[in-house]
């Protein structure tokens, strides 16, 4: 239905909506969550918006089945929204997809509380300059805030209240300041990764054993049964049981090989990832076992780790692992909804997760994660704190919330994600984000780092007070040794000299291995710069925070110099981060703190893009990194 308005007021606006049609079957009001740009006057006008001309049409965003799209051309009085409607105000001369006329983008979106709400614009100013003077300071954008439901109201994050923001304009700042840079699970990012001579990682090694060196080690299995879509790991879908007792065997041999470098230093950890390591059998989970006790020096409280497949794991897998002293145990996930599954290609029940929880807990396991991912194709608000409400249920020691990495060009696969749904653009991201953070913090789970939460008193929790937590290839973790040497195909080492990869294709890895010689593929060599900056970035993931003085003056360097040029740029993220120059510190605000990847990028030598621009989120390019938020 489309209407005309000549000089009408927001009243007039409000009446139009209420004639609507809000009686959509169920199907027109399942739907992903609306998304929007900001709201931009043109420059001198006044405060307000009047609207001159008026369409409504029903929509499938944020539930709600009611839009008003209004084209302006003057700019003063307000627009009212009535009940349970969104509401977006375009540009003059813009157009949008569907609406006729000269229409392009819709602006802000109004997230409808379920009661009336003032939007008001302040057009001389752009969006980024009102992030940083107080959003939602009119009594409106209290009012909203006042009266939210009951479980948003105990949100432990407030971040709408510390950035004096409504959660509407803290999901659309988000959005706003998103870009594309590394994860930062190291430094220099694997991306700069490339041709490395094997005699430097075997020197590497033999400096490790000379000096006795604590490491942690990874092992990689990389099969599962079935190719889940949205998958960003390196994988080998197959159900021949057969393949994961060749792999073994080919693993046992790289472990002897790399035993024989390192010369007993200690082992303070052992991580096993995948793939899925519950696709090989009890025996072989058990053979694997051996034979890192026997080629190498376990400490005997060191940390031993393992993702499992609820899907697929059995209760004979449990009791061996438990049998083989590991305690620690990440499970993924991902989405209850039933339609986000398909759109994924991974089903899996409560009933399926509950049972796994329960069964490592009766054998003594005690740190268990989940992981979730908001960004899915047909994810909505509700779904999504279906999802949430479930996995809080369950009761794990840690959460995991990530943001799916849709990287098709890397990752053809992922092809088939887009085929089963449209992916979220970064202000669904963005509102689905602060729905797990208010839900996570709600329940008692403290944030911690980009994306990770804890109940207190866990180990994460613990290892952050004591500033032990650091990131690593392996997300967010208590640090155990300076080294991390990983085994299997795709696997990653790091060391405070170097980083290297092993190959990422099977049968290249199979050909080194069977050649006796250690499987390296690629890597790159760290100078001091790097190890800088590789300090800095890693304080600010976990921290929000770096002390620029103590770690420029441990190379005896001064850190206004040596910093000149990220000092000044971060000058810039005003909004995202300041820099104290008595302290010598840099510190993400509140907001700043869910982009901190952009604060890193200021650091980051390799990265040559201007982080925190929205343009910069790279649509409709080759994408080499993931969204930041």
């Amino acid at each position: 239905m489309r209407a005309r308005v000549g000089d009408e007021d927001a009243a007039h606006v409000a009446r139009c909506v209420q004639t609507s049609d809000h009686r959509k079957s169920a199907a027109r009001r399942r739907s992903s969550v609306g998304a929007a740009h900001r709201l931009r006057g043109p420059a001198g006008g006044a405060r307000g918006v009047r609207a001159d001309q008026c369409i409504i049409r029903t929509t499938s965003a944020m539930m709600k089945p009611t839009v008003i799209a209004v084209h302006t051309t003057t700019w003063r009085g307000t627009v009212q929204a009535s009940l349970g409607c969104l509401v977006w105000l375009a540009m003059p001369g813009e157009a949008a997809a569907g609406v006729p006329g000269p229409v392009t983008r819709f602006a802000q979106p109004l997230r409808a509380p379920r009661f009336a709400q003032t939007l008001r614009a302040a057009a001389p100013e752009d969006s980024r300059t009102r992030c940083s003077r107080g959003r939602g300071a009119c009594a409106a954008a209290r009012d909203l805030r006042d009266r939210r439901p009951e479980w948003r109201q105990n949100a432990g994050t407030k971040l709408d209240e510390l950035c004096g923001m409504s959660d509407v304009d803290a999901a659309s700042c988000l959005a706003e300041h998103a870009s594309r840079g590394p994860r930062y699970t190291s430094y220099p990012p694997a991306t700069e990764f490339g041709p490395i001579a094997l005699e430097a990682v075997q020197r590497e090694l033999a400096t490790i054993g000379e000096r006795g060196e604590p490491v942690s080690l990874y092992v990689h299995v990389p099969f599962c049964k079935s190719l889940c879509w949205y998958c960003g790991c390196n994988v080998i879908a197959t159900r021949d049981e057969s393949r994961g007792t060749a792999y073994l065997d080919q693993l046992a041999t790289e472990m002897a090989m790399l035993s024989s470098h390192l010369r007993g230093a200690p082992v303070r950890e052992v991580a096993i990832g995948g793939g899925s390591p519950n696709f090989l059998s009890p025996r072989a989970l058990r053979t694997m076992i051996a034979a890192l006790d026997r080629y190498f020096a376990i400490a005997p409280d060191a940390r031993r780790s393992i993702e499992l497949d609820p899907r697929t794991t059995t209760s004979a897998q449990v009791d061996v692992l438990a049998t083989g002293g590991f305690r620690s145990l990440s499970m993924g996930v991902q989405d209850f909804s039933e339609a986000v599954q398909d759109a994924i290609h991974r089903h899996q029940s409560t009933l399926q997760t509950r049972w796994l929880v329960d069964r490592a807990r009766a054998v003594g396991f005690d740190d268990i994660n989940i992981d979730i991912v908001y960004g899915l194709p047909l994810q909505t608000e509700t779904s999504f704190a279906r999802t949430l409400d479930a996995v809080i249920g369950l009761a794990p020691d840690r959460i995991a919330l990530f943001g799916y990495a849709h990287l098709p060009s890397k990752l053809p696969h992922q092809r088939l994600v887009e085929r089963a749904g449209r992916v979220l653009d970064r202000y669904e991201r963005a509102t689905l984000l602060l729905l797990g953070i208010e839900k996570l913090t709600g329940a008692g789970y403290l944030h911690l780092g980009l994306d990770h939460f804890a109940r207190p008193g866990s180990r994460l929790v613990r290892a952050a007070e004591d500033h032990r937590m650091v990131r690593t290839f392996q997300g967010y973790t208590e640090h155990q040794a300076d080294a991390i040497l990983g085994v299997g195909v795709s696997a990653i080492s790091s060391t405070p000299r170097m980083h290297w990869q092993s190959h990422s294709e099977l049968p290249a890895w199979e050909r080194d291995v069977g050649a006796r010689a250690l499987p390296v593929e690629r890597g790159i060599m760290l100078d001091d710069d790097d190890r800088i900056r590789r300090a800095v970035i890693g304080e600010l993931m976990c921290y929000g925070a770096v002390d620029l003085g103590r770690i420029a003056g441990a190379h005896g360097l001064d850190a206004a110099t040596y910093f000149a040029r990220e000092i000044a740029a971060l000058g810039a993220l005003g909004e995202l981060a300041g820099y104290d120059a008595e302290a010598r510190t840099v510190r993400t605000t509140a907001f700043g703190r869910l982009l901190v990847r952009n604060i890193c990028m200021v650091f980051d030598r390799y990265h040559h893009e201007p982080p925190g621009l929205a343009g910069a989120a790279g649509e409709g390019q080759t994408q080499r990194f993931s969204s930041t938020i």
